[in-house]
This record gives C-alpha cells, sequence and structure tokens, in this order.
C-alpha cells in the first residue's frame, strides 16, 4: 500500500534513532497499533526490544477497548430502551469495522452522537439512570454550543469517559448537511449479547475526513486518517471512490473530501526515498503534525474546502468564521482541562 506508518516510521529505526523516540512518534501519530501489521507485510526485521513492546501495547490497546464496550454497550442499552436517536462513532467498533481487529486502535473515551433535539434528554439519561456526571457547565456555550459536545465521568474513576456530541465538527470547519441520516442509516452491530448502533461504512469515512480537516486546520497529525481511508477503499469494491465522493458533494463536504482524498493517496502511493519529491517529504511532514504554522492557514483551509460558486461561496465562509470567531469568544470563559 506504499508508504505506510510502519515505513515512515522504519526509516528512523535504521538510522539508529532511540527507539523510545520511535515509539513516541507513532503514539503522536496515533499509528502506534499499526506498526506491528505495517512491519509484516513488508516482511521487515525489527529489533526484538520493538517487537516486544509493539507486543505489550496491543495487549493495552485490547484491553482499554474491551473497558470501552463495555461502557457501550450500557450506553446503547439505555439510550434504545428510552428511545432515543443516537450512534457510537469511532472507537474500537470502528476499527474493527475498518481493520477487522480491537487491537490496532483505542481511544480515551466512548463517543456517542445524537442530535440537538434529543442532546438535553440524553445527558439526563447518562446522569440519571448511568449514574454519569457531566465535568462541564450546563450553561457552558463552549462546550455545548460551539464545540457541539460534553465529557461525562463515571462515578468509577478508572471507567471510560463518554463525551457526548450534537455535531460533527468544530466552528469554521466544514459541517455536512443531512446530519440526520448519520443516525439514519447507522449499521447494528453485536456487542456480546448486546447491540449498539455505528455509522455506515460510508458515513464513518465522511466523519473521518472531518477529522482530516480539523487536524490539518490545526496542524496536528493526520496520518492515521489518511491510513484509514487508503485501507478502507482498498477493501471495498472498485466503485467505491466515486461512490464516496458523490456522497461528501450531496452533504456539502465535496471539496474536503477531494483534498483528503489526494493527500491519502500523495502520501501512500509510493515508497518514499531520497528521490522523492520535496513536495511530497514535506506532505509526509504534514502528516505527522510537522507543518509549519503558515500565515491564516486555519482562513485559507476553511475557503479551500467551502462549497459553492462565488456569491454563496463566500457567504458560506464568511459564516463559518463569523461562528468560529464566536466560538473563540465562549471559549476564553469555558471549562478548561488542561
Amino acid at each position: 500500500m506504499g508508504s505506510g506508518p510502519g515505513e515512515l516510521l522504519r526509516e528512523k529505526t535504521r538510522e539508529g534513532d532511540d527507539l523510545d523516540a520511535v515509539l513516541a512518534l507513532a503514539i503522536r501519530t496515533k499509528t502506534l497499533g499499526l506498526l506491528s501489521g505495517g512491519f509484516d507485510r513488508s516482511e521487515t526485521a525489527i529489533p526484538t526490544r520493538l517487537s516486544d513492546e509493539l507486543a505489550r501495547r496491543h495487549e493495552e490497546i485490547l484491553a482499554i477497548n474491551l473497558r470501552a464496550l463495555t461502557t457501550i454497550a450500557k450506553v446503547a442499552q439505555a439510550f434504545a430502551e428510552e428511545r432515543l436517536p443516537y450512534v457510537v462513532i469511532k472507537g474500537p467498533l470502528r476499527a474493527e469495522q475498518v481493520y477487522g481487529s480491537m487491537d490496532v486502535r483505542f481511544g480515551s473515551d466512548v463517543d456517542v452522537y445524537t442530535d440537538r433535539e434529543h442532546y438535553r434528554a440524553a445527558e439526563q439519561v447518562l446522569e440519571r439512570r448511568l449514574g454519569y456526571k457531566c465535568l462541564v457547565p450546563e450553561d457552558d456555550t463552549w462546550w455545548h454550543d460551539y464545540l457541539g459536545e460534553a465529557p461525562f465521568a463515571a462515578p468509577d474513576p478508572s471507567a471510560v469517559l463518554i463525551d457526548l456530541h450534537n455535531q460533527l465538527q468544530q466552528p469554521g470547519g466544514p459541517y455536512p448537511r443531512d446530519v440526520k441520516s448519520f443516525v439514519e442509516n447507522a449499521e447494528t452491530r453485536a456487542i456480546g449479547r448486546a447491540s449498539a448502533r455505528i455509522l455506515s461504512p460510508d458515513n464513518a469515512l465522511m466523519l473521518t475526513a472531518i477529522s482530516f480537516g480539523k487536524a490539518v486546520r490545526n496542524a496536528e497529525p493526520w496520518i492515521a486518517y489518511a491510513h484509514e481511508l487508503t485501507y478502507a477503499l482498498h477493501q471495498m469494491p472498485s466503485s467505491a471512490e466515486e461512490t464516496l465522493t458523490r456522497r461528501a458533494r450531496a452533504i456539502g463536504i465535496g471539496r474536503l473530501f477531494d483534498e483528503f482524498l489526494r493527500s491519502s493517496k500523495a502520501l501512500f502511493g509510493a515508497p518514499i526515498t531520497d528521490n522523492t519529491p520535496e513536495s511530497r517529504k514535506r506532505l509526509a511532514m504534514s502528516s505527522c503534525g510537522f507543518a509549519p504554522h503558515a500565515l491564516l492557514a486555519r482562513s485559507r483551509a476553511s475557503w479551500r474546502w467551502t462549497e459553492g460558486a462565488v456569491l454563496a461561496r463566500s457567504a458560506r465562509f464568511s459564516r463559518a468564521i463569523l461562528r468560529e470567531a464566536q466560538g473563540r469568544m465562549a471559549y476564553r470563559t469555558s471549562t478548561r482541562f488542561d
């Protein structure tokens, strides 16, 4: 599959870099769980210490995900009994959906989406029925209205945190129209004797594109999102790329998805060597979160991804920038977590 996370990091191992630094970079880029598979597929021998450490990390990822699955099952059952529309996004069920394994990717929390109409009712279910406590005030507009989510902690401090979402993107970034279909077209995935609703494969990749956009705007690592798209496309029919592009156009994130697709293809299209063009090397550095912070980079990214012809595009872009500015004002008085 061309230049994967394992290949990008393998060069550091060959150069004699400290293995702890290699692991730190993998953790930073959210590709730690992908390294073993990448090394195996490329038939690359790696130091025993790295192999042992990766095996231990896979066990840790699996243990975290099993705890998360228990939480997901409880939340799914409670929401279903209260007849609240919801869908579990990201997390171990998405990793299993893409990679067929529960030990390649983990999250520090469980992400659940419901629409704004049912958001407060969902909060009450988490608090009164499941004993969770919201970690931010009820009137914190940054969290509930601009960020569109709130964290909930269980009475047991070792339990997995729940992030309850009422939107799928932060202010300033592309936002999908027809979010209702993300819930309506959800798939049901079994968790032992229980089950939970998760995003369909197509809609999950739409959300991955949005996560890519968020990472690019914030100069954060996005290689894991590009790998997910590339890996998923290899498992899907040849017509999937066209289908996904049409879906992105239909929900108003077509320009964003185009860039996501182009960047992913460029990153994983061929191995990175000494003869690789500088532009592609810069892309690889950007994918690991080492892109320089250019002036007005966030606004330029928002403009690139705004849909429509000149007048409509200008209006949508202006609204996005205004909402981002309002969100930043609200952030100044919000609850912070350092």
